[in-house]
């Protein structure tokens, strides 16, 4: 369901793999929650650091992702919720 919205979306090619990736992380972990770093979404994206980074933030200004982190910080492994947009 997830992944049908960001289809559907009018987000960049970017923004769309990056959500593939944490696709993967997602299924890994069998909940709507997942932790991967912002290195290992570089090493399986090949996209640069600055490009996920930025990406990421792209997703949570769209509704697609929450950062739960407590106390942020873009270099530090992540606390990814999905979140599925109102229709």
């Amino acid at each position: 369901m997830w992944k049908d919205q960001i289809l559907q979306s009018s987000l960049g090619a970017n923004a769309r793999l990056v959500s593939f990736v944490l696709v993967e992380y997602f299924g890994l972990s069998k909940s709507d929650v997942c932790w991967p770093g912002v290195a290992k979404i570089v090493e399986m994206s090949r996209l640069s650091e600055r490009t996920v980074q930025r990406t990421l933030r792209e997703l949570e200004a769209s509704g697609f992702l929450v950062d739960e982190r407590p106390g942020g910080g873009l270099k530090r492994t992540g606390r990814y919720r999905l979140q599925l947009l109102p229709f």
